[in-house]
């Protein structure tokens, strides 16, 4: 399929785009993000839009600790995750992300049943 470009934030970037999402329509509690975050995670965003011509509307999906016992946590494959929303300054959302390569073919999203009938 080829390379395909992903969006991706480190652990200590998604906290600074938390801190510049507060106020804003769209924000964390950042003392629970930053309890339940895994330090050494890598997060991608999975959608953003221009919002109200002056942010970022974004999702993220935030990989947290093993040991979370956050509510709405997903796992998958034994890597535990929460959505999270933040409106973010479009200059501090430059600052803190990083658009990367991502090799491969595209993945059978979980709980599907791929058996043929």
């Amino acid at each position: 399929m080829g390379l395909k470009k992903a969006t991706v934030a480190n652990s200590c970037g998604l906290q600074q785009l938390a801190k510049s999402s507060q106020g804003r329509n769209r924000s964390v509690d950042e003392k629970a993000l930053s309890e339940d975050i895994d330090p050494e995670g890598i997060h991608v965003m999975s959608f953003s839009m221009v919002h109200n011509d002056v942010e970022l509307r974004t999702e993220w999906l935030v990989k947290l600790k093993d040991d979370t016992k956050t509510k709405h946590v997903r796992e998958v494959d034994g890597v535990k995750f929460v959505s999270v929303w933040l409106d973010v300054d479009f200059i501090e959302f430059d600052k803190w992300t990083s658009t990367v390569d991502v090799d491969g073919t595209d993945p059978v999203p979980p709980a599907t049943d791929n058996a043929e009938a």
